[in-house]
């Protein structure tokens, strides 16, 4: 999500995903990210074998999850913006 809003996604030396922003630069990001991305088709689970006889899971992600979790930032950007405060995340 962080890429699709323009972020970096470097972990910091704590190693979080960690940052600030305006709210209303957040809710730009946010727009410009909604406007720009084609709808999420998600992706299945995938499972490999790995080596020495262990199953390696790659998690998928339903139909929908960034068009999702993006109405969620918006509602949130809203919310920073009515109460005059930053968006941090970690």
């Amino acid at each position: 999500l962080l890429g699709l809003l323009g972020f970096s996604s470097d972990n910091d030396e704590d190693g979080c995903l960690s940052g600030s922003t305006t709210a209303e630069d957040f809710l730009g990001r946010v727009l410009v990210a909604q406007a720009v991305n084609p709808s999420d088709a998600g992706f299945p689970v995938l499972e490999e074998q790995g080596q020495g006889g262990m199953t390696l899971v790659k998690m998928g992600r339903r139909t929908g999850y960034s068009e999702d979790r993006l109405d969620a930032l918006r509602e949130l950007a809203d919310f920073a913006i009515s109460r005059g405060r930053d968006v941090q995340w970690c």
